[in-house]
């Protein structure tokens, strides 16, 4: 599972970088790269205690102030004390959980630097048997003159009829 999680997202990169070196010079996307910081809310609050991760972003122009937007990264859910605790108990010392998401979006730019974005996706578990889960991400954020990019979103998480989410915050560099 993890072999093929792998080819799909290195497939996606190369395939959006044979496109975007195929557009014309007034449709080139951007790139995105950033640094993705989480607090987990309602019952993920009781297994983790934060999320740390990285990302990258592609993003196409529909017009001058509208994307469609593709990203992949990797998260690592940090375990609370307690749920390592209990993990040690059983001879394990598991200290973190590692997930793979993949969503696809749209971002608009309002007034020239601020942005409302919305992704919808999945992620996928690097365990052995780990499971996916469906993921949507709404946000908002600014972008600095210099490439620099400040956004907050609400990445929410539906698997078996359960919900569960995350308050997350990016920094990135756009170019």
């Amino acid at each position: 599972m993890k072999k093929l999680l792998l080819l799909l997202t290195l497939l996606c990169v190369f395939s959006i970088s044979l496109f975007a070196q195929s557009s014309s010079s007034a449709k080139t996307g951007k790139w995105n790269f950033g640094l993705d910081l989480g607090l987990p809310l309602g019952d993920l609050h009781d297994a983790y205690s934060s999320v740390i991760g990285a990302s990258v972003k592609y993003e196409y122009p529909l017009s001058t102030s509208t994307f469609v937007t593709l990203s992949a990264g990797y998260n690592r859910y940090l375990f609370t004390d307690y749920l390592k605790q209990y993990f040690k108990s059983f001879g394990e010392n598991r200290t973190s959980k590692g997930m793979i998401p993949i969503k696809i979006g749209v971002k608009h730019y309002f007034g020239g630097n601020l942005f409302v974005d919305g992704q919808i996706g999945r992620e996928y578990s690097t365990q052995k048997n780990g499971g996916s889960s469906f993921i949507y991400a709404p946000g908002v954020g600014y972008t600095f003159k210099n490439g620099f990019e400040a956004g907050v979103s609400f990445n929410g998480y539906r698997e078996n009829n359960s919900n569960s989410s995350v308050a997350a915050l990016r920094l990135g560099f756009r170019f």
